[in-house]
């Protein structure tokens, strides 16, 4: 069975986004600078989940998430491309001491 979320409880989540953003986009500057500075060789992407992203997961998810704000893992995040396997060993060891992971996606293994 798949829950399906109100109108009035997508304006909520919504809201409760609008209204952490900024700090969101705070840390994906320091995130970009973090690692581009740790990594000068490296190309850095980092973002914030804009809130129209957001409000469709919400929605799409409301299930997984039901309180998506608070639970959803990837409003913010950023990807180091680097050109060696030592690189790449380089770039996870510093995450692994430097951040708390709390998920992993590996895609050098597909």
């Amino acid at each position: 069975m798949s829950l399906s979320i109100t109108p009035v409880e997508l304006g909520r989540q919504i809201s409760a986004y609008e209204s952490e953003f900024p700090r969101y986009e705070t840390y994906q500057k320091v995130l970009d600078r973090v690692f581009k500075k740790a990594f000068p060789a490296s190309v850095v992407q980092a973002r914030a989940k804009e809130v129209s992203s957001f409000a469709e997961k919400a929605a799409r998810k409301y299930d997984k998430y039901p309180d998506a704000v608070r639970m959803m893992t990837d409003l913010c995040g950023a990807r180091v491309i680097v050109q060696t396997l030592d690189q790449i060993t380089a770039v996870r060891d510093f995450i692994k001491a430097n951040f708390l992971v709390v998920e992993f996606d590996d895609k050098s293994k597909s």
